[in-house]
């Protein structure tokens, strides 16, 4: 049979199983020692080596029979959790996910008996772990194991899915109902001969479901089946209670955004094309038209949203791992993972999250011994959160930490040459923590696998940017530092206002802009060759569109301006361009290879009329030539 087909599914499943047992180690690893605990991650582990097995990975499947063995003596009680025994699972669920990444990747798993595989092999063969098991009477077993329950309707009975369906929405009401043989559709239609067979897990008695479901009409006998001697329960197809879902193609899903946003543009230039006549009927059908594609818009990037809950799972194992590595002692708080962001933004901002939590592991959590000192909890914390800030996304790194040393990040600063000694004594602490975000800076004085090569934030800064996005750092010496990442939610379709420059159109995102200003020639300060304009009682930088795109005419001699202000942060930057049109959604379409280099553009769109317009990169305007003024 042709395996690669399947594939996809095998890697999707086997990362969620893989991530449902970390999950539930780490609830083991805190205290929790529930056997709905146990089950789940036997469950998982038994649904990898069955997917394994049948694509043929067999280090993958040996592995996990591995942890089976280990698990099932935990449910019958033969041995109990220890410390050991929970970074032997750690470990060995950690080779499995470093071989399905090789699977990913193409590479294939190693089939020989690895180290991992044999320590679970000897833990098992420890006699001092053995430890006999209470027998419990049948009427009083919690269904926590792997037990199913065969369901024998009466021969008479003559709606035999209608009574079927019943008995499993009684069922329901005690348990979780996990598969069921035949299949649920069948049951429902009445497929089956004299019984059915539920796999369920509940924390009631047999006898409470046994007396329940027995007292239901035409329901002849109840019974309960344990699984023994490691053999497999009579179970097949998944019983599905909640919403339906289908999978989709990623690339399917992007050949229907395009066409979403073809739509788009072409609704607007319906839109503008309309506008000399005054015909009723064709306005209500434009207006209804305009309805529409916002629905199918809304509903296709709604289709694009992902949980950001897929990015957040990731660190847990990481910050354990680093944790240990170095003698420290730290824990990791999620909140907010039902954000949903789109899936563009989700797969690149992994990275940039893994820089900022590893630079808190190694220079913000301090070794248990000085927390001590400082009169902290032994265990420090590192907190992921992130939350809708209007059309964006705020995701926020906090840690508990020494926070930011002040005197460490000038003197570094000042032997790189990067600021002088005089300008150093003058900077505001948000100023040097900005420092951070210099290429090539880092605080570390030794290299290590976590810092000190030279790779520094401003690889997080740039690839943040790249995304449309801004970060800021804030720090409390002794209490701790906070990294913020402000990002769209989407970045296929965005509201922009579109200005004139000259004869052409520009647009700058909505969410970047703070305000719209009409000035006068007199309100301009000049200070050196710069200018600038006086803001919320703050002075801020004033550059002119057409001499950014050097255009010949000199802009800043008339009378009048238009002034859009732009912000990042706590910081503002005007912006003088020849007139403001209005505001619109747009479809922002890439740049070509060779437009790369163009750093104050950041893509295109395509207007109503078939015109192309820029669409500004407001971030280039905040670097280095914003600092004389406004630092």
């Amino acid at each position: 049979m042709e395996m690669n087909q399947y594939l996809d599914i095998f890697i999707d499943e086997s990362k969620q199983h893989l991530q449902n047992m970390y999950d539930y180690l780490l609830k083991v690893e805190n205290g929790t020692r529930e056997d709905g605990v146990v089950h789940e991650i036997f469950r998982s582990a038994h649904t990898l080596k069955g997917m394994a097995a049948t694509m043929g990975y067999e280090h993958v499947t040996e592995l996990t029979h591995g942890l089976e063995n280990i698990l099932d003596e935990l449910r019958n009680e033969k041995i109990d959790w220890s410390n050991d025994l929970i970074d032997l699972m750690f470990q060995a669920v950690e080779e499995l996910s470093e071989s399905v990444d090789k699977i990913v990747k193409g590479e294939g798993t190693v089939s020989f008996k690895t180290e991992t595989l044999i320590e679970l092999h000897e833990f098992l063969s420890s006699p001092s772990l053995s430890k006999e098991r209470e027998e419990k009477p049948l009427s009083s077993l919690s269904i926590n194991d792997d037990s199913i329950i065969k369901i024998h309707l009466s021969e008479d009975c003559l709606l035999k899915g209608a009574r079927a369906y019943m008995v499993l929405q009684k069922i329901e009401e005690y348990a979780t109902v996990i598969k069921t043989s035949p299949s649920f559709e069948e049951i429902k239609e009445g497929n089956f001969t004299e019984h059915f067979i539920i796999h369920i897990r509940s924390e009631e008695p047999f006898s409470l479901i046994q007396k329940e479901v027995m007292h239901m009409t035409d329901v002849k006998n109840v019974e309960l089946h344990i699984r023994e001697n490691k053999k497999e329960a009579v179970v097949s197809s998944e019983y599905t209670a909640a919403s339906e879902t289908v999978r989709v193609k990623l690339d399917d899903l992007n050949v229907l955004m395009n066409l979403v946003e073809e739509l788009v543009i072409d609704r607007t230039r319906i839109q503008q094309m309309i506008q000399p006549f005054s015909d009723h009927d064709l306005d209500d059908t434009v207006k209804h038209l305009f309805r529409l594609t916002n629905d199918l818009q809304q509903v296709v990037i709604n289709m694009r949203m992902v949980p950001i809950e897929t990015v957040f799972k990731r660190f847990p194992p990481m910050v354990r791992n680093l944790a240990r590595t170095l003698g420290k002692k730290i824990r990791v708080k999620l909140t907010g993972q039902e954000t949903a962001l789109d899936r563009t933004i989700v797969e690149k901002i992994g990275d940039p999250l893994v820089h900022l939590i590893r630079n808190s592991i190694d220079h913000g959590i301090e070794h248990p011994e000085q927390r001590r000192e400082n009169g902290k909890e032994l265990e420090g914390t590192i907190e992921l959160s992130a939350r809708y800030k209007g059309s964006r996304i705020l995701i926020e790194i906090k840690d508990d930490g020494s926070g930011i040393n002040r005197q460490s990040v000038l003197a570094k600063a000042i032997s790189k040459n990067i600021v002088s000694n005089q300008k150093a004594n003058s900077m505001l602490d948000e100023d040097v923590y900005q420092l951070l975000f210099t290429p090539g800076f880092s605080t570390a004085d030794e290299v290590s696998n976590l810092s000190g090569r030279g790779v520094g934030l401003d690889v997080v800064r740039n690839s943040i940017e790249a995304l449309g996005g801004t970060t800021s750092v804030a720090s409390k010496s002794g209490q701790g530092t906070v990294f913020s990442i402000d990002i769209p939610a989407t970045l296929s379709i965005v509201c922009a206002m579109l200005i004139k420059m000259k004869e052409d159109i520009c647009a700058v995102p909505i969410s970047s802009i703070a305000e719209t200003l009409f000035i006068e020639k007199e309100e301009i300060l000049h200070i050196g060759e710069e200018h600038a304009i006086h803001f919320r009682n703050k002075v801020i930088p004033l550059f002119f569109l057409n001499e950014l795109f050097e255009y010949n005419e000199e802009q800043k001699e008339r009378l009048h301006h238009y002034v859009v202000i732009l912000e990042k942060g706590e910081k503002y930057v005007a912006l003088g361009v020849d007139g403001f049109l209005h505001q619109q959604d747009i479809v922002v379409k890439p740049l070509s290879s060779y437009l790369k280099h163009v750093s104050l553009v950041s893509g295109a769109t395509i207007l109503g009329d078939g015109k192309v317009a820029l669409i500004l990169n407001h971030n280039e305007l905040f670097k280095d030539r914003v600092k004389g003024i406004d630092g």
